[in-house]
């Protein structure tokens, strides 16, 4: 027993140890083959290493073999004798592994439910040797199989090695015995590092033997001991010998060959691919790895001829083809980041260009360009700078969103429908291109329309010439202008209602030139009808009740002949002068037939008697206004309020939106919805009015400006989305874009990786990878295989045929997914590997290939020879060792003619006396009778056999006196075995 912690070992010779290896080109090759190894019957076999402290950083890795995995098998038990705490364990058991650090309350099959243990599962094969190792540090404790990550335990207790005791090979419960959890199985090249050993370090030497004067190693025991040795030496320094226990020891080694220039390499062919290391097997824990091997495309050289490339794709040409490449174009951002993986001038951080590329791969081709529209596409390539709906090359405003083909058209200097022209609906007087509302002279008269009286009739203006009209055409602000002006108003009398300004309109004024007579003016016994009444007389006297009051008439009598000329001044019915009876007599005696009387048109009748008092053509008897002549049937009616054609109609075929009887012309109200002309903003639609209900269109009905109101706007656009011929402004109309809704859905979009049609094509896969070609790209395919099998349980998510239930087929492939590759065939080894594909069925250690028989393991190369009609050693000879009398190539021992006479007959078999003859053995007579058989005496009679005569000679078999006992052999005494005078 040796406690590291006291170790003689001088630093001097260590470092001179390592100073040689230095000198000499690195650490010594080993000089011995890998010949034997430990071997354990699963019975309480381990070895004692005694007390060993590498200390709590450390390593511990050795190559092992289960035979059997049935039962948990103690690979590494480090414990405290007596108290049974396991200051380090590591265990297996059917797939189950198991490792402890100052522990004495889990065992194994627990569920490590407490801070000293950790469990995992991590199957391995039996009868395959395996690789472990155990790397500890404070930070973590890492668990290796053949070089491979296994598991991780982070923050790990730290284990007591003080007083601990180092075994391999079984585990101790109490501290005192070790029959617990044996190993059935083989160990070799075992070692004990005193740091916690980095994978790339464990991959560089697990395959090759040591010297043991590697920095660091405490312990190596190699295992390669003669068979009948009790001790397993430490290769180190340090000389922690191992001593057998119990059945414990060394056979024939499954693990390695003999020495090579590298020193010992594995044996067997780990991954079964019939190709070992030495055979050129440049990774022997992959199957698919050997040389020769059809080449895939990915990181493994699977023909082992050094060349990941092999002719595929390698768009940068370095070492790895692109399938395999974590960056194909050779950029420095990795293909996973890099959005351009085989454009190398593309990758994260690169110099960004205005162009349609995302060089710097940020998702966005604007960066610091100019992006007009906020479209995320910079306008040196935005085809629709604005977004406006309309391409840059026929948008007349590129960068204005509100100027476009088919935009609708404002009064302004814009011409925002591009169609070259301002004005479109609008009202331009003088027809010179811009509309009134931005014309600063509309009626192109020279005068701006800031001091045009009339800015829209190009006849008024100032210094314009003056007509006697009501225009002020010079724009002056008088209307008179050096024309008549009886009353000195501002009105000439060519358009003064009231010339002598007396109040009486000329059209009723009697003397429209005088101011002092007037309808209603105070009258006066005269000549003159001052009130405009038609009479003289009014309140004064009149004799003759003529027009004229006595003080001015001279004829009194009425009879119209002055009374100095009146004939009959007393009669008043007859006298010059008199009054003119409406009739056919001239009363008056002056030969006129008017007169006095009424006669409006001045005709030779006075109205009393004239059919037409006006004169117009319209008898009085239909004539609405038969002293007007401009009032008749048939007059042109004009837009005035005055019913001049007779017809009881103001409108006639003038307008009337509203039918009130009133012509739009003079109606303040044109289409009858109560709100005044000056205010509607369609006059002539009573449909259209401020507060009317807004209806999703064109129009707007309300007079607020405003079409969209309450109506959806999903752009912003001031266009409700219900005459949006593009509702989400993205620049897909409507009638193509798969979601008028979503600005981010149009036909130009990057199709992206999901559930939505992006670009619009009815295709979720484009250029993405669709396994099964359902239409559904695997990114969001839930199985992507199409098997049925959803990729979460699916063990081949990428393979049709590998689906939990489907029909399992003799191969290394799990179909069915049920983690058993045997299923229903045979399995003559037991070791989860179909015959079919297993290249050792019967587990015997020698591939089929070269088994004679491959389904029994107990015929093989090299197996112990019987005699019997079995080739138990497959050499093709049954014979071997055994005698074969005839050379027959059939032992004697199983052939019914061994001698060269003959056999069953009267002559002899074997002897010199006579067998199978007359005398004795299958004959008439007997064997076993009072003559003899093969020797002097007798054989299976009253005598005995293997007693002081002999047995098939002439002296003794297998001793001086006797065979097997001290008696006799199948005689009527005894057969002892194992006495004092016995054989064996």
């Amino acid at each position: 027993m040796h406690d590291l912690s006291q170790a003689q070992v001088p630093l001097s010779t260590v470092f001179v140890l390592a100073l040689c290896a230095t000198l000499l080109g690195g650490l010594p090759t080993v000089t011995h083959a890998q010949g034997n190894a430990a071997y354990f019957d699963g019975s309480a076999d381990y070895i004692d290493f005694g007390q060993l402290n590498p200390g709590t950083s450390f390593t511990a890795e050795t190559w092992v073999q289960f035979n059997t995995v049935t039962s948990w098998n103690t690979v590494f038990e480090v414990v405290q004798l007596g108290s049974g705490l396991n200051s380090f364990y590591v265990g297996y058991n059917q797939g189950d592994w198991e490792v402890e650090l100052n522990d004495d309350s889990v065992w194994e099959g627990d569920s490590c439910n407490e801070g000293n243990a950790t469990c995992f599962s991590s199957a391995v094969s039996p009868l395959t040797p395996h690789h472990l190792a155990v790397s500890r540090s404070d930070a973590e404790l890492v668990f290796y199989i053949n070089g491979n990550l296994i598991m991780t335990w982070p923050s790990p207790p730290a284990p007591t090695f003080g007083t601990a005791t180092w075994t391999m090979g079984a585990d101790t419960d109490n501290g005192t015995d070790f029959t617990s959890d044996p190993l059935h199985g083989y160990l070799a090249e075992a070692r004990v590092w005193n740091y916690a050993r980095t994978q790339s370090e464990i991959l560089s030497t697990m395959n090759y033997g040591l010297t043991g004067l590697e920095p660091g190693i405490v312990a190596l025991w190699t295992m390669n001991e003669a068979l009948t040795s009790p001790i397993a030496n430490d290769s180190t320094p340090n000389g922690w010998t191992g001593t057998l226990q119990g059945d414990t020891h060394f056979l024939p080694s499954p693990f390695w060959s003999t020495p090579s220039v590298g020193g010992d390499i594995p044996e067997m062919d780990f991954d079964q691919d019939g190709y070992r290391p030495i055979d050129g097997d440049c990774d022997d824990a992959e199957a698919t790895a050997y040389p020769g091997a059809p080449e895939s495309c990915d990181a493994v050289d699977s023909n082992c001829d050094g060349d990941l490339v092999d002719g595929d794709l390698n768009s940068d040409g370095d070492s790895l083809p692109d399938c395999a490449d974590p960056d194909n174009d050779n950029d420095g951002d990795p293909d996973v980041t890099d959005c351009a993986d085989l454009d190398a001038t593309i990758y994260t951080g690169a110099p960004e260009l205005c162009d349609a590329i995302d060089s710097n791969c940020d998702g966005e081709l604007v960066d610091a360009f100019a992006d007009q529209d906020g479209d995320d596409e910079p306008d040196c390539i935005d085809e629709d700078d604005d977004g406006d709906g309309d391409p840059d090359t026929t948008d007349c405003a590129q960068w204005n969103p509100l100027v476009y083909a088919g935009a609708t058209e404002q009064c302004d200097a814009v011409d925002a429908d591009c169609d070259g022209s301002l004005v479109d609906e609008d009202i331009d007087t003088d027809g010179d291109g811009d509309p009134d509302c931005i014309d600063e002279d509309d009626d192109d008269d020279g005068d701006p329309d800031s001091t045009d009286c009339g800015p829209v009739n190009s006849s008024r203006y100032t210094g314009a010439p003056e007509l006697c009209d009501g225009v002020d055409s010079n724009c002056n602000g008088d209307l008179v202008d050096g024309a008549s002006n009886i009353d000195g108003d501002t009105l000439p009398d060519c358009i003064d209602d009231d010339n002598d300004n007396d109040g009486d309109p000329d059209i009723t004024d009697c003397a429209d030139l005088d101011s002092t007579i007037y309808t209603g003016a105070t009258e006066a016994c005269d000549l003159l009808d001052s009130n405009c009444d038609g009479e003289y007389v009014d309140g004064f006297a009149n004799l003759d009740g003529d027009l004229w009051p006595d003080c001015v008439d001279d004829d009194d009598d009425g009879d119209g002949d002055p009374d100095t000329t009146d004939c009959a001044a007393d009669n008043s019915s007859i006298y010059g002068g008199a009054p003119e009876q409406c009739d056919s007599v001239d009363s008056d005696c002056d030969g006129d037939l008017v007169d006095g009387f009424a006669n409006a048109d001045g005709d030779a009748y006075p109205n009393c008697m004239d059919d037409d008092d006006d004169n117009d053509g319209d008898p009085d008897s239909t004539d609405c206004g038969p002293l007007d002549a401009t009032q008749y049937d048939g007059a042109d009616e004009l837009c005035d309020g005055v019913d001049s054609d007779c017809d009881g109609d103001l409108v006639d075929g003038a307008d009337d939106t509203d039918s009130d009887g009133y012509p739009d012309c003079i109606d303040t109200d044109s289409d009858g919805d109560i709100y005044p002309d000056a205010v509607d903003c369609a006059p002539l639609d009573s449909a259209i009015h401020p507060g009317a209900t807004e209806f999703c269109d064109n129009t707007d009905s309300d007079c607020d400006g405003d079409l969209v109101d309450g109506y959806s706007d999903l752009d912003g656009d001031d266009e409700p989305d219900c005459i949006d011929e593009d509702d989400d402004g993205d620049g897909d109309p409507d009638t193509t874009d798969c979601d008028p809704s979503d600005p981010t859905q149009h036909a130009l979009a990057p199709e992206l990786c999901d559930e939505v049609d992006s670009d619009c094509d009815g295709d979720l896969v484009d250029d993405h990878l669709d396994t099964d070609s359902d239409l559904t790209p695997d990114c969001i395919d839930n199985d992507d295989d199409g098997d049925g099998d959803p990729d979460s349980t699916d063990c081949g998510p990428l393979d049709a045929t590998r689906y939990a239930g489907a029909v399992e087929q003799c191969d290394a492939t799990d179909s069915n997914c049920n983690g058993d590759l045997v299923d229903g065939y045979d399995d003559t080894d037991s070791d989860n590997l179909p015959d079919c594909i297993d290249t050792d069925s019967d587990g015997d250690l020698y591939p089929d290939v070269v088994d004679c028989d491959p389904l029994d393991d107990s015929i093989y190369p090299g197996a112990p020879e019987a005699c019997d009609t079995v080739d138990s050693d497959c050499d093709g000879d049954l014979t071997d060792e055994a005698p074969d009398s005839d050379g027959d190539g059939v032992p004697d021992c199983i052939d019914d003619d061994d001698d060269s006479g003959d056999d069953d007959d009267s002559g002899d078999d074997d002897d010199d006396s006579g067998d199978d003859d007359t005398t004795d053995d299958d004959d008439t007579t007997d064997d076993d009778d009072t003559t003899d058989d093969d020797d002097t005496t007798n054989d299976g009679d009253s005598g005995d056999d293997g007693d002081s005569g002999d047995d098939d000679d002439s002296g003794d078999d297998d001793d001086s006196g006797d065979d097997d006992d001290s008696g006799d052999d199948d005689d009527s005494t005894v057969d002892d075995d194992d006495d004092s005078g016995d054989d064996d």
